[in-house]
């Protein structure tokens, strides 16, 4: 599968990579990341493939995922200048992509979240992709009907009745 979803990035002629860095188990991975550069370098001759021996004890815990990709994001040589940045979510564990998605939210990682889709018709057609914008100033709107609901919920829960903190709050004054 992995093969698949990353040489998807090659194969889209709208959006074409430079370069991908493939994070990977190489003493589990190292054959599939063989297979997975060849193909890409196939379908993307001048796409730049650079493998990254990232060992993970278990990929399913939280605290070794974060870890990890924090420290890889700490050592690699960012220039957010001269260079655009894509972080592929599609592949990995759930928790991989949780932590790509924090990592990229607090600007850890200086660049925007990338999801691919197979194509509709497995023709070999390339699928299609989206990128995901964290710029959460765009769901105001949303936070403020969160915000709202969350009002009216709390006043209908009191239903007139002066909560403890309230009434406190009363008699200190």
């Amino acid at each position: 599968m992995l093969a698949r979803w990353s040489l998807s990035l090659g194969m889209d002629e709208d959006f074409l990579p430079d370069r991908i860095e493939l994070l990977l188990d190489e003493r589990r991975y190292a054959k599939l990341a063989r297979v997975v550069c060849a193909d890409l370098q196939q379908v993307a001759l001048e796409m730049d493939v650079r493998r990254h021996d990232t060992y993970l004890a278990d990929p399913w815990e939280f605290e070794g995922v974060y870890s990890t990709l924090h420290d890889f994001l700490s050592s690699y040589p960012f220039q957010p200048e001269e260079e655009g940045y894509y972080v592929h979510i599609t592949t990995g564990t759930y928790v991989a992509q949780i932590c790509w998605f924090l990592l990229t939210e607090s600007r850890h990682f200086p660049g925007r979240l990338l999801q691919t889709s197979p194509p509709r018709k497995q023709d070999g057609a390339a699928g299609s992709y989206a990128i995901i914008d964290l710029d959460l100033s765009r769901y105001d709107h949303i936070a403020q009907r969160f915000a709202q609901q969350q009002l009216q919920a709390r006043h209908l829960l009191k239903s007139g009745i002066a909560l403890r903190e309230n009434a406190q709050q009363a008699a200190s004054r």
